[in-house]
């Protein structure tokens, strides 16, 4: 499909914003008809769709990208679609849903965790209210937002991504998808142990499908993030060697081939190298920061590349960059956004470090709140509280320690086994 004819064809170049939103229904009409005239104007060999065959057409581009997207790790091309559908989404139930959907992993893009969740869940409810068999793929659609709905939820460190993932096992294109999906929510957990058998599970079920999977290795970058915060280097390694064979096909894997080797140097003590790995990392990611915000590999980079400092006891350093990074990540962004906790916690560490305990103390606490008003559970939380704790350590708060310490470790040991 060339993009180009479809925006002709479509009425799309022709579009002209409206003013306000109750002129939208006329804005599209116009455009399709100055299209359709377009369209009766050319002899039949030159004619290319009617509108309204590249409208659909437009539809399945968009809904098709995203999963293209994913397996390509392509946010460019992800970004791009919710544009594609603005001017036909007042049109139709069923494409403003899918304009909604590609609009939900456009946040995603900014690492907008929270509204990606909440876009996909009005997405979900919007595909129930309409009869999706009038598009083609419909029910897949339905299912990949479903997906998108549980990712949201494994982000954000929310439990109910396992039941989300549960209801896909048996599908052809998901099934290993979701069970990737489960293992990441469970390597939160601490229960390392099934996680690593959902792994298994996920590659014989990629083996034994006879189609790929609609979002490739989408968990790969979030397990190497856990496995490095769990210090397992041969894990982290493993990972490595699938990042190296994404990137054969995938350019837009590179960078977190990049940060997955950051972290393997951490882990083996060449922190000087880890930093640099980070930096290079943040370079590749840089095209890719808007006003709105950076890719989520940007996030974890940042982050990665100040607690490596701090391990350095390059204190001063640390807090300099990690405002310096915190303004970059988004600047009208709030403190209590999922993106933003770990550079959150490793500048509060540096703060700490250079007596500043009460302002370290401020900057991570609206973080633990808004993860307890998500509900979420698990490591992330726990670093949260870990990081709390040793900030009241260093202060000599011992009441504060104590309290703390006990609710890290209900964030990382949640098994018997963890």
């Amino acid at each position: 499909i060339v993009v180009g004819d479809l925006k002709r064809d479509s009425g799309y170049v022709f579009w002209k914003s409206p003013d306000a939103p109750e002129g939208a229904i006329s804005a599209a009409l116009s455009a399709i008809n100055m299209a359709q005239q377009h369209f009766d104007a050319l002899p039949a060999e030159e004619r290319g769709r009617s509108p309204e065959a590249a409208i659909r057409a437009l539809v399945e581009f968009a809904a098709a990208g995203i999963a293209v997207g994913g397996q390509a790790s392509d946010w460019e091309l992800r970004r791009s679609l919710p544009d594609l559908l603005r001017p036909f989404a007042c049109l139709s139930p069923i494409v403003d849903a899918i304009f909604e959907n590609c609009t939900a992993v456009r946040d995603l893009s900014f690492g907008l965790f929270e509204a990606f969740r909440e876009r996909s869940l009005a997405v979900l409810d919007r595909l129930s209210q309409v009869d999706i068999r009038a598009l083609p793929h419909g029910e897949e659609i339905r299912s990949a937002v479903i997906y998108g709905v549980g990712s949201a939820e494994a982000r954000a460190g929310i439990p109910g991504a396992l039941e989300h993932a549960r209801t896909l096992m048996e599908h052809p294109r998901l099934g290993a998808n979701a069970m990737g999906l489960r293992a990441y929510v469970l390597l939160q957990q601490g229960d390392w142990k099934e996680a690593g058998r959902c792994h298994r599970l996920a590659e014989q079920m990629q083996m034994d499908s006879a189609t790929d999977q609609m979002f490739g290795g989408n968990y790969i970058r979030n397990d190497a993030e856990i496995y490095a915060l769990g210090g397992a280097l041969g894990e982290v390694e493993q990972i490595i060697h699938r990042l190296d064979v994404l990137c054969s096909k995938y350019p837009g894997w590179q960078p977190s081939l990049r940060l997955a080797h950051a972290e393997r140097a951490r882990l083996l003590g060449d922190l000087d190298d880890a930093v640099t790995l980070y930096e290079t990392s943040l370079e590749m990611l840089e095209p890719l920061r808007r006003p709105e915000g950076a890719v989520p590999e940007w996030y974890w980079a940042a982050a990665g590349k100040l607690e490596t400092l701090v391990e350095l006891e390059l204190d001063g350093r640390a807090v300099q960059e990690g405002r310096r990074l915190l303004e970059l990540a988004a600047p009208t962004a709030h403190g209590c956004e999922i993106r933003l906790h770990g550079i959150i916690r490793a500048l509060a560490l540096a703060e700490s470090r250079t007596g500043e305990h009460q302002q370290a103390l401020r900057l991570l606490e609206p973080a633990i709140e808004r993860r307890k008003e998500l509900g979420s559970t698990g490591v992330f939380v726990g670093i949260l509280y870990e990081a709390r704790a040793l900030i009241a350590l260093a202060s000599g708060d011992r009441e504060l320690y104590e309290t703390t310490a006990a609710l890290a470790c209900e964030h990382f040991c949640p098994l018997d086994d963890s």
